[in-house]
C-alpha cells in the first residue's frame, strides 16, 4: 500500500471562489497524473463538484474584502485532515512525484521555501534583519502538531492584527 492511500499524509488546497476552485483542480490533476494514489483536500468558501479532490471542506471567511482572503490561509492550513500535509497555492503545477515534500516533516515540523523572488530585508520593530530571508507560502510541508498549530494561530493572529501595516504580507 501507497505512503499516500493510509490518508495520514495529502494534499491540501485552500482556495476562495470559483476561478481559484478551477485553477486548484488543474494542480490537483498533475497531482494525480504523477503520483495516483495521492490524497487531496479542498477548503473553500462554497460547495463545489469537482471529482478530482477526495475531500472537500467548506470554510467561510472569517473577515471581509482581501483581509479575509489574506487570513483564509493560515486558518485553513490548521484544518488539515492528514498527518503530514504538504500544502500547495493553486497556482502550482506538479511535473513529477513529488514524495520527498511528505518526508520533510520527519526531519523538521514545518517547512517552507525561500522567496528568490522577494528581495526585501525583513525588519522588525524598524531593525533589518540582514541574515533572514523572506518565504514563499506557496508551498508548505508540515505535521499535524500542537507546536505547528500554535504556530499556525499566531500566524493568523499576527496577519489579522497586522494587516492595514503590512497588507501585502503574509
Amino acid at each position: 500500500m501507497s505512503v499516500l492511500v493510509a490518508q495520514k499524509r495529502g494534499f491540501l488546497f485552500a482556495v476562495i471562489g470559483e476561478q481559484f476552485v478551477k485553477e486548484a483542480a488543474i494542480s490537483a490533476k498533475s497531482i494525480k497524473e504523477q503520483m495516483p494514489d495521492a490524497s487531496i483536500t479542498l477548503i473553500t468558501d462554497k460547495s463545489v463538484n469537482e471529482p478530482i479532490f477526495d475531500r472537500v471542506i467548506i470554510e467561510s471567511l472569517r473577515a471581509e474584502g482581501h483581509k479575509g482572503i489574506k487570513l483564509y490561509k493560515p486558518h485553513a492550513l490548521t484544518m488539515s485532515p492528514y498527518d503530514y500535509t504538504v500544502f500547495l497555492d493553486s497556482d502550482t503545477y506538479i511535473c513529477k512525484p513529488c514524495i520527498e515534500l511528505f518526508r520533510m516533516p520527519d526531519h523538521v515540523d514545518l517547512a517552507l521555501v525561500h522567496d528568490t523572488a522577494d528581495t526585501s530585508t525583513p525588519k522588525i520593530d524598524g531593525e533589518e534583519l540582514h541574515s533572514f530571508y523572506p518565504y514563499n507560502s506557496g508551498v508548505i510541508s508540515y505535521k499535524k502538531l500542537d507546536r505547528v498549530h500554535s504556530f499556525l494561530k499566531d500566524w493568523y493572529e499576527i496577519l489579522d492584527r497586522e494587516y492595514d501595516e503590512h497588507p501585502w504580507d503574509q
